[in-house]
């Protein structure tokens, strides 16, 4: 697993590739869903609540009036692979903050 704060070269290690194998589109994704995954980690250094990603999701697919989208397998598998990183990030500040007396 990867060790929260990161980078994407990081991310794009950890998956066996190297940031030269993608391409602008999927690099400007990286660098927004790292963001993400960071902003997790602080949030459970700081004892903050964690997002549900998933419901959050739906939320807006629904506000959009694409809930149908939302309900196509990939697109469930992809906030779900975003749900499981985020909360090992929050998990991991969560931990950081217990080691350093920060009741989380």
């Amino acid at each position: 697993m990867i060790t929260f704060p990161t980078t994407v070269e990081a991310v794009v290690a950890h998956n066996g590739e190297t940031v030269a194998d993608l391409d602008a589109t999927m690099m400007e994704l990286l660098d927004y869903c790292v963001s993400v995954f960071n902003g997790a980690f602080y949030a459970g250094t700081k004892g903050e609540a964690p997002a549900n990603i998933i419901k959050d999701a739906a939320e807006d697919y629904a506000q959009m009036g694409l809930q149908q989208d939302f309900e196509d397998p990939k697109i469930k598998c992809f906030y779900a692979s975003l749900q499981r990183v985020y909360d090992e990030a929050w998990k991991q500040g969560a931990a950081k903050a217990n080691r350093n007396g920060v009741r989380a």
